[in-house]
């Protein structure tokens, strides 16, 4: 319901749509909203140390400036999104005429709150998950040292 009444909008208020090819950036201003229409993105934040952490991939609609909106409260450096499918396509929107959208319908709003709060569980869980695969390999890799070890005193 809420991603018709989002393209209906864009489609009435002719909102200007940005191409980019694999593997180039979507570099998003404070200004506008933006959100993916097709395509695959990797969204990624790069830390201050100089890594990059990713976030997640997306495909298909998706709304990109709220990651953008997320990480300026963190303490990372910046946001990426970078093109991974062949061709990626974005609505570009200023932030005014999107608050207009969600202040004239209610049912949008309960959407983009939605939408949060199904990333957020996403992004925990692949935490979790990563944490949980880190603590097995710590745990194997302790395991691997031991029995070198115990095979390194048996040769002596």
């Amino acid at each position: 319901m809420g991603r018709e009444l989002f393209l209906d909008f864009f489609t009435e208020h002719e909102v200007p749509v940005i191409r980019k090819r694999r593997h180039t950036f979507l570099k998003m201003d404070d200004e506008n909203a933006y959100i993916l229409k097709e395509g695959v993105v990797k969204v990624s934040v790069l830390m201050r140390d100089g890594r990059e952490f990713n976030i997640a991939y997306l495909k298909g609609f998706d709304i990109l400036s709220m990651f953008k909106d997320a990480v300026v409260d963190c303490k990372f450096s910046s946001l990426m999104i970078r093109v991974e499918s062949d061709e990626a396509s974005f609505y570009c929107v200023s932030k005014e005429l999107f608050n207009q959208l969600l202040n004239k319908h209610s049912e949008l709003v309960e959407y983009v709150n939605t939408y949060y709060r199904k990333k957020l569980s996403e992004t925990i869980s692949r935490q979790e998950l990563m944490t949980t695969r880190m603590v097995l390999y710590v745990h194997l890799y302790t395991i691997w040292l031991q029995y070198l070890e115990k095979k390194r005193v048996m040769e002596f």
